[in-house]
């Protein structure tokens, strides 16, 4: 009586987690399975499915009803037959093998790490040695005899077509740190990463900037359709008069459609800063 129970509550729990196997299969609801899906199920769990003995649980369509699976995995005690297979352990022939793909599943994924970090690096590396051939050739360039130095002469070649010889000379001051009036590789590198610095933070404010304005777009826009039209306008102008707050309207309205684009109110916003 006591193992009829027992048998019960096993066939009750398997028939609960082979529901949930085929439902989890049965993308479409269909309320069956393809015959590769139940094989797929098998191999999961380690257990040969005989394909022969399942033959007769294809339909028409060449697919398997749910009863039909659940049935049949009850029959071969499928997940009894996975459980057993947990609990054996395995024999030395088998843990040397689960060792080796173990290990090899580590060291493929190490190279690929390796892989990707080396990738990476040199990427950056070819970056920044681009951007070095470009400022030992501008150094050359300048360094007309080619004795490994800019001298004022040199530099005031270059420098004084594009600017005043008074900021000429405040560059070359601050490009000579080391006061010898001429000016190394080092310090002209030295120099160029300033400058390539200052032009990044530029950059970084000009976006912050922009951010800023479209932020301030968005905000007057309050009905969200992409334009500022003149009640949008007039609502956040009411510090002006009419008038005013109109001929502001009009002067940022450059097409003429009666209402501010987020580009005419970038040119605007451009215009104020300047």
């Amino acid at each position: 009586m006591a193992l009829r129970m027992m048998r019960t509550k096993r066939n009750a729990r398997w028939n609960q987690k082979l529901q949930e196997l085929f439902q989890e299969n049965d993308k479409n609801q269909s309320g069956s399975i393809s015959l590769e899906q139940m094989s797929e199920i098998f191999r999961i769990y380690q257990v040969d499915l005989n394909l022969t003995q399942v033959q007769h649980l294809l339909d028409l369509n060449g697919q398997i009803k749910k009863n039909d699976f659940i049935d049949y995995c009850i029959e071969v005690k499928l997940l009894d037959l996975a459980d057993k297979k947990k609990e054996r352990k395995p024999s030395k022939e088998e843990k040397e093998e689960l060792d080796m793909k173990k290990d090899k599943k580590k060291e493929t994924k190490k190279n690929s790490l390796f892989g990707f970090l080396k990738k990476k690096l040199s990427s950056q590396e070819m970056k920044l040695e681009k951007e070095l051939d470009r400022v030992e050739a501008a150094f050359k360039k300048m360094d007309k005899d080619g004795d490994g130095y800019i001298d004022w002469e040199e530099f005031k070649q270059v420098a004084g077509a594009g600017v005043d010889i008074e900021q000429a000379e405040r560059i070359f001051s601050a490009c000579d740190q080391s006061g010898d009036k001429k000016i190394s590789l080092e310090e002209f590198r030295a120099m160029a990463n300033i400058k390539r610095n200052e032009t990044k933070e530029a950059e970084r404010k000009f976006k912050s900037d922009l951010d800023k304005v479209e932020a301030a777009f968005r905000k007057l826009d309050k009905d969200g359709d992409g334009f500022i039209d003149w009640e949008e306008f007039k609502e956040v102008s009411k510090d002006l008069d009419s008038e005013q707050a109109k001929d502001i309207f009009e002067a940022c309205d450059k097409s003429g459609d009666k209402k501010i684009s987020l580009e005419e109110f970038r040119d605007m916003a451009s215009m104020k800063v300047e």
